[in-house]
């Protein structure tokens, strides 16, 4: 897999040269990172970023099967968004639903198989909406019955606020007017 099948032109008055005329390929996908965007703990509707499956040979993804894209914890779909097909090749891939018990599951169904290139599948626009105690590296997980697995990470979620003191000072019970730490919202 990977290698190509070269054929070399040779004769009398004619340049030697060598053409690649196809390449070694296996069925198969891959999940692969695109752009991550800085969202925001708590807020809805946000724009996640793009993320890629791509097929090792025509095919790989089968015609009937199901795609799912889970979220964490915390996490959920506000809007499954689209697809777009990068270079040649075409494939009906179809969004369907949101399900799961938080809305954290989005399926896509694969409608045609790919028929002669192998596809590199876009996926954009895609919505979600964040609890506001979720932080850190946000990470889809995809798995279904179409063959694809892996994770994909399309956001960095910051706190909406942090809160720090400056250095914390000691109360003594009973005396008044006494100085607190500084307090940095």
């Amino acid at each position: 897999v990977g290698d190509e099948v070269e054929v070399k032109v040779s004769g009398g008055d004619i340049t030697k040269q060598t053409f690649v005329v196809a390449k070694y390929v296996d069925y198969g996908t891959k999940v692969v990172e695109g752009t991550t965007k800085n969202l925001v703990a708590g807020k809805n509707d946000q724009e996640i970023g793009e993320f890629y499956i791509e097929e090792g040979a025509p095919a790989s993804l089968v015609e009937g099967r199901v795609i799912k894209f889970t979220l964490p914890n915390g996490v959920e779909w506000e809007n499954i968004g689209d697809k777009e097909i990068v270079g040649s090749g075409s494939i009906g891939l179809d969004p369907k639903d949101i399900s799961g018990d938080n809305n954290e599951i989005a399926k896509w169904e694969v409608g045609t198989e790919s028929k002669n290139d192998a596809v590199k599948v876009k996926f954009k626009d895609m919505k979600v909406n964040i609890a506001p105690d979720f932080t850190g590296d946000l990470e889809i997980e995809v798995t279904g019955s179409a063959g694809v697995e892996g994770k994909v990470k399309v956001a960095e979620i910051k706190p909406a606020a942090t809160i720090e003191v400056d250095k914390v000072e000691n109360v003594i019970l009973g005396k008044p007017n006494q100085k607190i730490a500084n307090i940095t919202l």
